[in-house]
C-alpha cells in the first residue's frame, strides 16, 4: 500500500470523511490508476534521477547530509554517493521500468 492510500485511510479514521465520496465509480477507477502509476512506476524514475545521475549528487548530498556537521559530513559524503548509487541503480535496472 502506497503513502497516498495510507493517508486516505487515516483521513477516513480521524475525520470520518472519505475524500473520494463525491467520485463516480469510473472516476474512482481513474484515481486509483493515477495513484498506482505515481506510487509504483514513477517512483523508479525519481530513483534514477536522484541516485543514478552523478550530476545530481551535489544537490542530493545537501539534502541527505545537510544536518551532519563538518568534519563528519566530509567523511560521509564520499561513502554515501557510491553506496547509494550502486544499491539504487542496481535495483532500478532490475525493474520493469528499464525494459
Amino acid at each position: 500500500m502506497g503513502d497516498s492510500s495510507l493517508i486516505i485511510e487515516r483521513l477516513k479514521e480521524v475525520y470520518q470523511d472519505n475524500p473520494d465520496d463525491h467520485l463516480t465509480g469510473e472516476e474512482r477507477g481513474i484515481a486509483v490508476a493515477i495513484e498506482r502509476l505515481v506510487e509504483e512506476n514513477l517512483y523508479w524514475a525519481m530513483v534514477y534521477d536522484r541516485w543514478c545521475r552523478t550530476e545530481n549528487w551535489a544537490t542530493l548530498k545537501d539534502s541527505v547530509l545537510g544536518d551532519i556537521p563538518q568534519p563528519l559530513r566530509a567523511i560521509l559524503a564520499p561513502q554515501c554517493s557510491p553506496l547509494g548509487e550502486e544499491a539504487a541503480c542496481g535495483a532500478w535496472h532490475g525493474t520493469a521500468f528499464t525494459r
